[in-house]
């Protein structure tokens, strides 16, 4: 689930986004995040972001089978009407074995706010 995104953005404005993954249980999970237009910062340590890319600065044990991240979007000046993010998140079974790691995938569109909204 990605949490903090209202239904529309504004060109120019800035959100505080929560990537939220039901992990299970899993020993460690990680995560990818990206836009497909606007550039991410992160807001702690357990983020890297670089323009339109933010992932996970490296696993980490789950709480209570969630694994929940942070960054900051900042919504272009020059976009299209509809944003979309994709997220990838890892559950890994941390046994050092090529085999019980699921990976998810999700899309999320938003739309741009123009003058006529």
């Amino acid at each position: 689930m990605l949490v903090g995104l209202p239904e529309y953005v504004a060109a120019g404005e800035e959100y505080e986004v929560t990537l939220r993954f039901d992990a299970g249980a899993a020993a460690k999970a990680g995560f990818l995040l990206s836009a497909s237009s606007g550039a991410f910062a992160a807001i702690d340590d357990f983020v890297e972001a670089k323009d339109a890319e933010a992932r996970s600065a490296a696993p980490s044990p789950p709480r209570g089978g969630v694994a929940v991240w942070s960054v900051v979007w900042r919504a272009g000046e020059d976009v299209s009407d509809i944003v979309t993010f994709r997220a990838a998140a890892t559950a890994a079974n941390d046994d050092a074995s090529p085999f019980g790691d699921k990976v998810h995938f999700r899309k999320f569109d938003v739309l741009m706010r123009t003058g006529e909204d």
